[in-house]
């Protein structure tokens, strides 16, 4: 079931792709200490310095950006820990899984999948006289 669902969301790139974590959504509704965790995870020991006195609401502003999708430049956030950001999830969100390359092309309208091309086989691959 699990292969299911990962392949029709794409894994967690996908997801991220449309969902991010903001002030209203998340941040607010964490402790301040726990988001100033995630960012000092995420984005640097140097950006969790520069926020560690900030009150929550500020704290959740400022995550807020650096965890918004976009191509802006957040100040002192160097952009290998931006795309971190970009690609993050809160823990139980995510699927746990990259997407990863389908194994073999999507079968064309109208195509039967390989297992049902020859006309006799059983959709275990076995034909009835191999059965038998």
């Amino acid at each position: 079931m699990l292969d299911f669902v990962q392949a029709e969301l794409g894994g967690d790139q996908v997801i991220a792709s449309r969902w991010r974590p903001t002030g209203a959504n998340f941040f607010s509704r964490i402790k301040g200490a726990d988001g100033l965790a995630i960012g000092r995870e995420i984005l640097g020991e140097d950006w969790a310095h520069r926020h560690c006195n900030d009150k929550k609401s500020p704290l959740c502003q400022a995550l807020e950006k650096a965890f918004a999708d976009g191509d802006a430049e957040i100040d002192g956030v160097e952009p290998e820990a931006r795309a971190r950001a970009k690609a993050w999830l809160p823990p139980g969100m995510g699927l746990g899984v990259a997407a990863a390359p389908a194994e073999e092309p999507p079968a064309e309208a109208g195509q039967l999948p390989a297992f049902l091309a020859n006309g006799d086989a059983d959709a275990d691959g076995s034909t009835e006289s191999e059965a038998a």
